[in-house]
C-alpha cells in the first residue's frame, strides 16, 4: 500500500512539472504576444497625423510618455480624439516637445514679409510664445 501511495505522489509530481512546463510556454507566448501588440499600437500612434505636432526627434520619447493602453478602444481601433488630446497637453506641458515646423513660415514666406510694409512693427510675445512660434 505504500507502494501505491508512493507512486501516486509521484505521478502527481510528474504531472505538476508537466503543467508547470506548458504553463511557462503559454507565458512565453502572452509575453511576445503582447510585445507585439505594444509594437503595432506604437506603429500606430507614429504614423497618425496627430503626431506631426511632435518634434520628429522626439517621437519615441513621446510614445514612451503617452497612455498607449487608454487609447485604443476594446475592437482595437485608435482614439484621434484622446490621442490629440494627450499630446497637446504633453506639448503644453513639454513645449520642447512640440514640432517647430509647424510654427515656423517657411523661409520664403518670411523673406516676402521681411520685404513687405516696413513700417508695421511684428506683434510682441512674452518669451514662452516667442519660443514657441520660433521653435
Amino acid at each position: 500500500m505504500e507502494d501505491t501511495a508512493q507512486e501516486a505522489v509521484a505521478d502527481l509530481t510528474g504531472n505538476v512539472n508537466a503543467l508547470r512546463d506548458e504553463a511557462a510556454k503559454y507565458r512565453t507566448e502572452r509575453n511576445a504576444a503582447r510585445q507585439q501588440l505594444t509594437a503595432a499600437r506604437h506603429a500606430i500612434i507614429r504614423n497618425s497625423k496627430s503626431m506631426d505636432a511632435i518634434s520628429p526627434d522626439a517621437v519615441e520619447d513621446v510614445i514612451a510618455m503617452l497612455d498607449t493602453d487608454g487609447l485604443f478602444d476594446e475592437a482595437g481601433m485608435l482614439d484621434g480624439e484622446q490621442l490629440t488630446a494627450q499630446l497637446q497637453q504633453l506639448v503644453m506641458t513639454k513645449p520642447y516637445l512640440g514640432n517647430p515646423a509647424r510654427h515656423r513660415l517657411p523661409q520664403s514666406v518670411r523673406e516676402v514679409l521681411s520685404h513687405s510694409a516696413p513700417h508695421l512693427r511684428p506683434r510682441q510675445h512674452d518669451s514662452l510664445t516667442a519660443a514657441l512660434l520660433l521653435g
